[in-house]
């Protein structure tokens, strides 16, 4: 009888031991995890309704670092535990979705090399070592871009202060446009859709060259050039 009283006695501290281990467990996921959602739930939910996005989830509860919309085709990257978007990763259908990854390497990571800047899905660099429109295109691919198109004036405008960062008064600098093939039908080193210039309202294709410079005259506009022409330049590549 005594025995069993004793037993008794260790169980209800191990019982107790127990409880207090789960409460400081729970407390320390809340405090870490502020806004920690369950993707099970999110995805249960969601799933009732026709069309909607549906979170993807992994075993352990969390969302999967990429996401995509079956309806849109749009994909994106998130927070595995909030779910929340991060910006700059969301991409069309028919395209390369951004490379999404873990917590631990998006968490600080801009998905960019060493020298590289990020802007929206693509990687950018200066280089200030000036060079021919050809070498500085042949550079670019032998890194795994190409000369930067530019397709926005947001783009536009940080492009210029990158090459503000690195040289003062914004230095007249290579991009990928051009109209070697024939005069005034331009195009993009990249093969992208040319759907965004810079050049003056005045400006002529009876310029001499065929390639393109950026930071042109105090309006910063976009100018042709001879193609040997030695200037600095900005390679592109895509996330």
């Amino acid at each position: 009888m005594r025995g069993a009283t004793v037993l008794g006695l260790l169980q209800l501290l191990l019982l107790v031991e127990l409880s207090h281990t789960a409460a400081v467990n729970s407390t320390i996921g809340k405090s870490f995890f502020p806004y920690w959602r369950h993707c099970q739930t999110d995805s249960d939910l969601a799933s009732v309704r026709v069309g909607a996005y549906v979170p993807q989830c992994n075993d352990d509860g969390t969302f999967t670092p990429q996401q995509c919309w079956g309806s849109t085709g749009y994909c994106w990257c998130v927070n595995i535990y909030t779910g929340e978007e991060i910006p700059g990763t969301r991409t069309p259908p028919g395209t390369l979705p951004t490379r999404c990854t873990s917590d631990g390497e998006y968490f600080g990571g801009d998905f960019c090399a060493s020298g590289w800047k990020r802007h929206d899905t693509r990687c950018f660099i200066f280089i200030q070592q000036p060079a021919s429109w050809i070498q500085a295109q042949s550079h670019c691919m032998f890194e795994g871009g190409s000369l930067v198109s530019v397709h926005s004036q947001k783009e536009d405008r940080f492009l210029q202060e990158l090459t503000l960062e690195a040289m003062p008064r914004f230095p007249l600098t290579w991009i990928g446009a051009n109209d070697c093939i024939q005069m005034g039908v331009w195009m993009w080193s990249d093969g992208s859709v040319f759907d965004y210039d810079n050049f003056p309202r005045r400006f002529t294709t009876q310029t001499n060259g065929t390639c393109v410079e950026m930071n042109y005259g105090v309006r910063r506009v976009w100018m042709k050039s001879s193609c040997d022409s030695l200037l600095p330049y900005i390679c592109a590549k895509h996330i």
